[in-house]
C-alpha cells in the first residue's frame, strides 16, 4: 500500500473481507455429507463465455490434466461450453445452484 501512496495513487484502503463466525465455522459432517463431498481435489471456478473471459479454455486445459483424480469442480453453466472438447470434466463439474 505504501508504494501505491508513494507513486501517487489517492485515497488507498486495505479492505479485508468479512468473517462471520455464524455463516464460517468448522463441522463435522454426517457420513452422508462426507460421501457427498469427499474429493482429493476441489475448485470452485466460474466460466464465462471467449469474450468475457479468454482464459476459459486454457482453465479447462488446466483441470482437465487433473479428471484421473477425485476431483470436484463448483462452478455454472458456462462449463459446459468446454465439454465437447474436454468430456472427462462433464461428470467433475457440479452446478450447486439447481
Amino acid at each position: 500500500m505504501e508504494y501505491l501512496i508513494k507513486t501517487g495513487f489517492k485515497n488507498v484502503e486495505l479492505l479485508l473481507p468479512g468473517y462471520d463466525k455464524n455463516v464460517n465455522y468448522l463441522k463435522t459432517p454426517s457420513q452422508i455429507e462426507a460421501n457427498k463431498y469427499s474429493s482429493d481435489l476441489v475448485a470452485v471456478s466460474s466460466m464465462y463465455s471467449p469474450t468475457v473471459d479468454p482464459w476459459g479454455y486454457k482453465r479447462a486445459k488446466f483441470y482437465n490434466l487433473f479428471t484421473e483424480f477425485n476431483m470436484t469442480i463448483y462452478g455454472h453453466r458456462g462449463w459446459e461450453r468446454w465439454f465437447s472438447y474436454f468430456p472427462d470434466l462433464k461428470d467433475k463439474v457440479i452446478f450447486p445452484n439447481e
